[in-house]
């Protein structure tokens, strides 16, 4: 007998290889495009999450301030625009303002950082009413802004609220 008709050959062809070769570069590639998504996805959560939260701090914080002052200093009522709030208790005085790209809360003259170091504020506005009633309240208005950029451009969020002492 032919010893070469009977014998089997082991090991692959050029043709098996390549095939494999390119069937595992379309996975790669496919997993490649799922975890870049996922990065990207992570990154835009993240840029809401901290302008919105940002925002929510910032407005609870100014409500609670405003509605458990004894009087509200500045801006003067009567619907005039102040970039500046000036309110008061018993015995003490707080001023919001903006310092640079920050949202600040100064007590005796120390200044308090409101926003996280992810965002920035900008648009700020403090209007005050009285109605006649003895209970002035505050319309103000701020923009939050993501430092992070998603798609090219930074989340940004606007927020309105009033607040009128007791």
């Amino acid at each position: 007998m032919n010893k070469l008709l009977t014998t089997s050959q082991k090991g692959v062809t050029l043709i098996e290889t390549l095939l494999v070769m390119a069937l595992m570069s379309t996975l790669l590639i496919i997993l490649a495009t799922i975890f870049t998504a996922s990065i990207d996805v992570q990154q835009s959560s993240g840029s809401y999450s901290a302008t919105v939260i940002s925002g929510r701090f910032i407005g609870a914080k100014l409500n609670y301030d405003i509605a458990h002052a004894a009087s509200i200093i500045s801006p003067a009522p009567g619907g005039t625009s102040s970039p500046t709030m000036v309110v008061a208790t018993n015995s003490t005085s707080y001023l919001y303002g903006l310092s640079g790209n920050n949202l600040t809360q100064t007590i005796d003259a120390k200044p308090y950082l409101l926003n996280s170091d992810d965002v920035t504020v900008s648009g700020l506005s403090f209007k005050s009413y009285d109605v006649g009633n003895g209970k002035p309240f505050i319309i103000y208005t701020f923009t939050v802004t993501s430092i992070e950029k998603t798609h090219g451009s930074p989340v940004t969020q606007t927020f309105t609220d009033t607040a009128g002492t007791r």
